[in-house]
């Protein structure tokens, strides 16, 4: 399923940002996000997806610490 535009918030309901473009690794999906002015790579986990809403194109995720820059 095509996931630009899509809203990537934490656990805590923060917005995180929109994803750009997916990336396709061998190993896994990568979200390319721009984040407080900088582009970073978040992994598509489905165990780390709490909620998946199609219509607000909103993806909740509890990140692991140490995942986005400071």
């Amino acid at each position: 399923e095509e996931l630009n535009g899509f809203t990537i918030f934490d656990a805590c309901e923060k917005p995180i940002g929109k994803i750009i473009r997916l990336v396709e690794m061998p190993q896994q999906l990568l979200a390319e996000v721009s984040y407080q002015q900088q582009l970073v790579l978040i992994p598509v986990v489905e165990d780390w997806i709490l909620h998946f809403d199609k219509r607000k194109k909103r993806i909740d995720m509890d990140l692991p610490e140490g995942l986005l820059p400071d």
